[in-house]
């Protein structure tokens, strides 16, 4: 696997929804059975990072004063 992300969080790379498996029972309780998000869950652990570090790197936040809104 590439590691040049993997500065950014311990689980970069992985499928987030598979190793949340308290988050997994809450959505099967409501829905009322298993969903298969794996691939929402490897878009989170891999892309997702990728996407936030690069915006992070590019666009550093901008103190704004907007005035007195009353």
């Amino acid at each position: 696997m590439d590691d040049t992300y993997s500065h950014i969080s311990n689980i970069y790379g992985m499928n987030h929804y598979e190793i949340d498996k308290p988050f997994q029972k809450i959505l099967e309780f409501y829905a009322g059975k298993r969903l298969n998000l794996d691939q929402l869950g490897l878009y989170a652990g891999k892309e997702l990072y990728e996407i936030t570090d690069y915006i992070d790197k590019i666009s550093p936040p901008a103190l704004k004063n907007v005035g007195n809104r009353r």
